[in-house]
């Protein structure tokens, strides 16, 4: 008897631990309780000013993504405005924006979403791709919010002074022709760090319509003089973190008495949702190409560094 008893013990205490290993992952099958809660995504505020600051806010779309504790997708939703209704079970939850992204099919889990890749291109002035995530108790009533930030850098020729230390240089006519960035990487996983499959710009300007619209800025022969008060129209352009040796860099093209001329600078860090603004200072001759080396002295650049929403620091190169 004493050992039927041990057996039924066992057996009794075996279930329950399963039932409650069970009970511990929502499987959002039949019987467990449905809720529809609100996900908003918050304006956007930048500190940018000019003529980038009211598009870079726009929402053009929203997909919400919903995952289990575990990280197993239950749900998601999509909306073309900053807000999404959701129906889901009850229980702690990991929550994912995305905005202004290209439509995500047949994810399965946390983990394969923020594995998939966005592409540059897909991007652009008034769609650009921002991302959030955050953990919540659903239940009934909930009301949740997504805190997003972009997932590109924006970089920002500020302005552009002409100083010549050669005395003959000092008499040429210079005229800055267009501004651009180069070796730019055209793909990001949504998280983490990652080597580009796909460049824009690489080594020379695209052609044709391969050549995107904000990596680009025809300046129209802006004429300047040595000495003189200099260029200080803003050109705005976004682009993708790289972590190659093949350096995103930012290219002044000037045309002086009548032969081009080529001021890259290399745009080093270049974290997501920061914007650097360059202040550039021309002392001599650039380079026959547009992804050249500088001689040293060529130009010296400050830089400063922000935080689309918040905080701000100056270096000087």
């Amino acid at each position: 008897m004493m050992r039927k008893f041990c057996w039924a013990a066992l057996a009794a205490l075996a279930a329950v631990s399963c039932s409650e290993k069970e009970a511990d992952i929502p499987q959002g099958g039949v019987g467990d309780e449905l809720v529809t809660f609100s996900v908003s995504v918050p304006g956007v505020e930048t500190k940018s000013v000019g003529g980038s600051a009211s598009v870079e806010k726009t929402i053009e779309s929203l997909q919400v993504f919903v995952f289990n504790k575990h990280g197993v997708y239950e749900t998601s939703a999509v909306a073309a405005a900053g807000e999404a209704s959701v129906t889901c079970t009850v229980g702690d939850k990991k929550i994912v924006a995305l905005v202004n992204a290209a439509a995500f099919d047949d994810v399965t889990s946390y983990q394969d979403l923020v594995g998939r890749t966005i592409y540059l291109k897909d991007s652009g002035v008034g769609k650009l791709v921002m991302f959030g995530e955050t953990t919540a108790v659903v239940s009934a009533q909930t009301s949740v919010n997504v805190e997003v930030s972009y997932l590109s850098s924006k970089v920002v020729l500020e302005s552009v002074v002409l100083e010549f230390e050669n005395e003959e240089h000092k008499e040429l006519d210079f005229a800055i022709e267009s501004v651009y960035l180069l070796n730019v990487a055209g793909d990001r996983k949504l998280v983490g760090e990652s080597a580009p499959q796909v460049w824009h710009n690489l080594g020379k300007l695209d052609s044709g319509s391969g050549l995107l619209s904000f990596l680009y800025d025809d300046v129209a022969s802006v004429t300047l003089q040595s000495g003189g008060a200099g260029y200080s129209t803003e050109h705005y352009f976004y682009c993708y973190q790289n972590p190659t040796s093949a350096k995103t860099r930012l290219v002044i093209e000037a045309k002086i008495d009548n032969e081009l001329y080529y001021y890259p600078i290399d745009v080093n860090t270049l974290l997501p949702n920061n914007e650097y603004s360059y202040r550039v200072k021309l002392t001599r001759l650039g380079t026959d190409t547009p992804d050249g080396s500088l001689e040293e002295g060529t130009c010296s650049v400050t830089v400063s560094i922000k935080d689309w929403v918040q905080n701000s620091s100056d270096v000087t190169i």
